[in-house]
């Protein structure tokens, strides 16, 4: 069984990108990837608009054997976070968090992102984050998190 563990289901007409359930699907069947984790390309939500929450589950209900839905979050919004990612766990069927935080500029070993570290272990579900060369995204920005969240 092939996994991938870090794709998109997201309609971002700014940038171009529109990427529904049926294109990423389509995309892997021609890799023979089997099952996807999938979080939108926006932080979801932002107090004034939970659109993208609705529309990741929405799609993802149509593929729920291959597409695995995490809520992509923004540690920034404190409470209004920990709420969405509640409501996202318990009511909606998400099954993990999606931080990305060259996105929100938000320092990975800050409290606001250990309290969802933690929040996420008290669910039992994983954390994915987008590391990679840009500021705020290394690995090492996030030994301080994982310090303080060992679940």
């Amino acid at each position: 069984m092939i996994i991938d563990a870090h794709a998109h289901i997201d309609e971002s007409k700014v940038r171009g990108w529109v990427d529904p359930a049926e294109r990423v699907i389509k995309f892997m069947d021609m890799a023979n990837i089997d099952i996807a984790v999938v979080s939108t390309y926006r932080n979801a939500p932002t107090p004034e608009d939970e659109s993208p929450l609705e529309y990741l589950i929405q799609e993802t209900n149509k593929f729920p054997d291959r597409l695995i839905p995490f809520v992509r979050l923004n540690p920034r919004y404190g409470e209004a976070t920990m709420r969405t990612l509640v409501h996202a766990v318990e009511n909606m069927g998400y099954k993990g968090v999606k931080l990305h935080p060259a996105s929100y500029n938000l320092y990975p070993g800050g409290q606001a992102t250990v309290d969802l570290f933690r929040k996420a272990a008290e669910y039992d579900i994983p954390v994915l984050v987008h590391c990679a060369d840009e500021v705020m995204c290394l690995p090492l920005q996030f030994a301080e998190t994982l310090e303080q969240s060992p679940d």
